[in-house]
């Protein structure tokens, strides 16, 4: 992953995939002021009566009742969550209302393809209630939204194993430690933090 960070406020986020396409759901975890959700095992979020699998993978929670629940450690709590999957991809605050994500803004709109290179997504510092220059940390994970199945690979936190060697989480509750996170401090003119060891996070096995 790519982060550029502006001096105006905008963050643009790259995703490199795996050998696979990006057939199931990014989710991008963000710690900005304090609080915030100490494990996924509290979200029930999964779209209501349309089951929507960007909203259930923020939860951890499948469409067939199956959970991947992610605990975070002792210095880290989300705030907020993206939801990225192929085409789209949606900011939410989460934790106010754990049956209810708040929708924040679209971070990605266009219609790419599962099998393209790269997936960007745009989003300003005021959507995280931080104002340019601010630090925040972040840590993202995969997982098939519809099974309630993760991947073992993250970016901000060790990998279960190399992919597909060692087994995926699964249908398991896994605890990241108390250092698992990017700490993303911004800068006040144009600048990027470089890749950070995406590894194969895109090409988790998809289970159906």
């Amino acid at each position: 992953m790519e982060i550029e960070t502006l001096g105006y406020g905008t963050v643009n986020l790259t995703l490199t995939r795996g050998a696979s396409g990006h057939f199931n759901n990014t989710v991008i975890y963000f710690d900005t002021t304090g609080g915030g959700v100490s494990n996924t095992s509290v979200l029930t979020d999964t779209g209501g009566g349309s089951f929507d699998g960007g909203r259930a993978a923020i939860s951890g929670s499948g469409g067939n009742g199956l959970n991947a629940d992610l605990g975070f450690g002792a210095n880290f709590a989300a705030e907020f969550a993206i939801s990225y999957e192929t085409g789209f991809g949606g900011m939410f605050s989460i934790g106010a209302d754990p049956t209810n994500h708040g929708f924040v803004t679209t971070v990605f709109g266009g219609g790419a393809d599962a099998n393209d290179a790269t997936f960007t997504m745009s989003f300003n510092m005021s959507d995280l209630g931080l104002a340019a220059g601010d630090s925040f940390k972040m840590v993202a994970t995969y997982l098939n939204a519809f099974d309630g199945f993760r991947s073992g690979e993250f970016i901000g936190a060790n990998d279960t194993g190399p992919f597909p060697a060692d087994p995926n989480i699964g249908q398991n509750e896994w605890i990241l430690g108390d250092e698992d996170f990017i700490l993303v401090n911004s800068v006040p003119s144009p600048g990027a933090l470089g890749a950070l060891g995406l590894g194969g996070l895109l090409a988790a096995r998809r289970r159906r």
